[in-house]
């Protein structure tokens, strides 16, 4: 994505950055205060660092510049960290009609049946669905399931360009293919095949747990353990999907290769996220009796230690 689609992104969604304008703005202000009492200690017990002293090894203004970027890093740093976890933490949830389409962003053709309890329909969305009011970094996801094909799980999902995908395949027997998208491009792993087989019927709802905790994501189908992953540091992307058809296959969405050696590191895989669903094309899923919970344990246990270590 380039500056110009950037720029773009931001005008169509300015909301989704005020926590970022405000955290810029708070570290500049703390950033002065800090460096405006650091200098007034550094300079009485750093006699040399004075403007007039003759052993200062650069000018004072460029010192000061200097001086003042690297508290206004530290700041914005622990600014980030501290909105992080007190305001885009993850809570409880449990899906209901009212929520759509006002919890949610997506893309494509998905929509929510009104029955007891309400079935969302995932269908014609390459970019997907994603739960807009609530992030989660460690969390278990729980609902019911039906399809005669393919969906993904998404999660820890920054926008509708940037996510983790576990696609299953349900087509009639189940395979797992793990997928990273980044800025729209793909890194796919060949789907895995789940032994012993489990066969899907495409009229029956499953129930399908996904606990992510770390860097593992496990998805458990009917209370059986079907597939780990370990989440990868950096992605290989080859693949640029998209729905526009190509002259050659009016009907089908275009699929292109990307230039190769772009291995970028996977800047979200321990950031908090949304989560959703995605079906791509003539893929399609039926889902119901979605649940999340959080399983972060805030200033108490580990996440309390991943907070330093994440500063760190």
């Amino acid at each position: 994505m380039n500056i110009k689609e950037q720029l773009e992104v931001i005008r169509l969604d300015p909301f989704r950055y005020i926590n970022a304008i405000f955290a810029a703005v708070l570290s500049i202000i703390l950033a002065y205060f800090v460096f405006f009492y650091f200098h007034k200690l550094a300079l009485s017990f750093f006699p040399f660092l004075r403007p007039d002293s003759k052993y200062m090894p650069i000018s004072w203004p460029v010192l000061k510049l200097f001086v003042w970027v690297i508290i206004f890093l530290f700041v914005k740093r622990w600014i980030d960290l501290l909105i992080e976890f007190f305001f885009k933490r993850g809570s409880n949830y449990e899906f209901s009609f009212q929520d759509w389409p006002q919890k949610w962003i997506f893309q494509g053709g998905n929509k929510v049946v009104d029955e007891n309890p309400p079935r969302l329909v995932i269908e014609q969305s390459n970019s997907g669905c994603l739960l807009s009011k609530y992030v989660w970094r460690d969390f278990e996801m729980n609902f019911e399931m039906r399809s005669a094909n393919l969906f993904g799980i998404l999660f820890r999902a920054q926008n509708l360009e940037s996510y983790f995908m576990l696609q299953m395949q349900c087509n009639p027997i189940l395979k797992i293919a793990p997928h990273v998208r980044i800025f729209g491009n793909w890194d796919v792993i060949e789907a895995n095949e789940i032994f012993p087989r489990m066969g899907i019927d495409s009229n029956q709802f499953y129930r399908v747990r996904l606990r992510v905790q770390e860097g593992t994501a496990k998805i458990y189908i009917e209370e059986r353990l079907v597939y780990t992953w370990i989440l990868p540091t950096h992605a290989e992307l080859l693949l640029r999907q998209h729905g526009n058809a190509s002259d050659q296959n009016p009907g089908q969405p275009q699929v292109e290769l990307t230039e190769l050696g772009n291995v970028p590191k996977v800047l979200f895989r321990n950031k908090f996220g949304m989560v959703g669903f995605r079906a791509f094309w003539r893929e399609k899923a039926d889902i119901k009796n979605l649940q999340i919970k959080s399983l972060e344990r805030f200033w108490f246990g580990i996440s309390t230690l991943r907070f330093f270590r994440e500063w760190l």
